[in-house]
């Protein structure tokens, strides 16, 4: 129950419960502010975590299929501030034997626009002699929307919606992405109704980048003009601001400080309540961003999961598909989380969190799988260019010297052998599909170009696949040349 209209109206019955009001108004708002911010920070963290998995996996599949030197030789097109710092993230987790430098250079082949090899060869493999059609079908689409979504979404907004930024840093990458939704908004304006499911994709992604952009522009004028505000998550840099002036007005009243002190805070109630509500309401659009970031990515790691489950033929990937009803109620919930309806948080938070909590568990396993059998295959290709060997047999002497050199079973180590000339197998097979696409797809197109029919090939164990034949045509050369203008 509000004081303040007591202790300014002892004697005017009237005012002093509707000042008592819009302070318990302000005292309702300033709970649903910690509330909403303590869960942002927490989901935050969690999103965050997930993601930097799903990009280290994304980034060791180029290691897999392409050789070191190749991806170091990618042309230094758009390596930016925002794919540093997710380098930086893969590190923090101690994936050790996935090297920040081979990060930097598995982003940069993101960055270029060099399909995913991993992916690609799961659809091949799924989709069988027969599948031409589907292959046709989903390749086109699925390789330009991965491209899209990891070089904005998964190497940028979570990593600004969820790391401390300062306001030089924020300047910067706001401004970055503001360039890339640019891009990707004139991409799409350039669609044809063929693209129509893509575009969808990319029209989500663009307005997510827009949103995040407008976020790092306030916080940094937040932090611009109010001490101790410099360093802040970037989208609790204006609500925390607006937290701490509730909470100073707050303080004043508890505290029943002087008449004047008093007579000011109630005539600075209704322009503190208008910002705190103002505050929450911009948090929630952030927030809700951040809920579809964790969302977007565990539907992307679904969709990998059962590819990888062909290719690989491991039972390590008869896992999901893993839910995402809980963050998608908390989406849902968040117009209804009200100063008056405060109790959903909590509730909401815990399912959010048993999704996310469920997909990292596994994804994390399959984070260290990947990093060992990712190292090993890299020794492998490095030992194989620098002796002019196109095969490499298991009863092969090096096999064994790698086995006992990183301690890993002989077994293993075949069998990552074994995995590495699948991947250059059936890459060898997709070689016509990608050049019929870049001949058929002009430059600065909407959309690449899918053929009818995919282009036969003999499959090629000896294949060596270079990131130059694999680029991705159409919205990569658009986006490419949008970005430098």
């Amino acid at each position: 129950m509000g004081i303040l209209g007591d202790l300014i109206y002892p004697g005017n019955e009237k005012r002093a419960a509707e000042l008592n009001e819009k302070e318990d108004n302000l005292r309702k708002t300033y709970a649903l502010q910690n509330d909403l911010v303590n869960s942002y920070r927490h989901l935050g963290e969690s999103i965050k975590t997930f993601d930097a998995y799903l990009m280290a996996i994304m980034v060791m599949q180029y290691h897999i299929a392409y050789t070191e030197e190749d991806l170091e030789n990618l042309p230094d097109l758009d390596l930016p501030k925002l794919s540093s710092s997710t380098a930086d993230t893969l590190e923090e987790l101690a994936l050790e034997l996935l090297s920040i430098k081979m990060a930097i250079d598995g982003i940069k082949a993101i960055k270029n626009k060099v399909s995913n090899p991993v992916k690609e060869s799961g659809i091949v493999k799924k989709t069988g002699p027969q599948g031409e059609e589907a292959l046709s079908k989903e390749l086109g689409g699925e390789v330009e929307t991965l491209s899209m979504r990891t070089s904005i979404l998964k190497s940028g907004n979570v990593d600004l919606l969820t790391t401390t930024k300062n306001g030089t840093e924020l300047k910067e990458l706001s401004s970055e992405l503001d360039g890339e939704a640019t891009s990707v908004s004139q991409a799409i304006a350039r669609s044809s109704s063929e693209g129509a499911e893509m575009s969808e994709e990319m029209v989500e992604t663009s307005q997510v980048a827009e949103q995040v952009s407008a976020v790092a522009k306030t916080t940094t004028e937040v932090a611009e003009g109010a001490s101790g505000a410099s360093i802040a998550w970037a989208a609790l840099g204006p609500v925390l601001l607006a937290v701490s002036v509730v909470m100073e007005i707050l303080s004043t009243i508890q505290r029943g400080q002087d008449r004047d002190k008093l007579i000011k805070a109630e005539k600075d109630m209704d322009g503190i309540q208008k910002q705190a509500d103002e505050s929450i309401k911009d948090l929630k659009s952030v927030f809700t961003n951040l809920l579809n970031a964790g969302e977007t990515d565990i539907d992307a790691y679904n969709k990998l999961l059962p590819q990888l489950a062909a290719l690989e033929h491991s039972p390590m990937f008869d896992r999901g598909p893993f839910s995402t009803t809980g963050i998608d109620a908390y989406i849902k919930g968040m117009d209804q989380i009200t100063a008056d309806s405060p109790g959903g948080v909590e509730g909401y938070e815990v399912a959010a969190e048993q999704n996310i909590d469920d997909a990292t568990n596994f994804i994390r396993e399959h984070a260290i799988h990947d990093s060992a059998m990712t190292d090993v295959i890299k020794q492998i290709k490095t030992h194989m260019r620098k002796n002019g060997l196109t095969t490499l047999a298991d009863d092969d002497p090096f096999l064994s010297l790698l086995a006992d050199a990183d301690s890993i079973d002989l077994a293993q180590v075949i069998l990552y052998n074994q995995f590495r000339v699948l991947i250059a197998t059936t890459f060898s097979t997709l070689l016509p599909y990608h050049e019929q696409i870049n001949q058929e797809t002009t430059v600065n197109a909407p959309i690449a170009v899918a053929p009818k029919t995919v282009p036969t090939a003999t499959p090629d164990p000896s294949f060596d696949p270079k990131p130059a034949d694999f680029t991705v045509p159409g919205i990569g050369k658009g986006l490419s040349a949008a970005s430098s203008q």
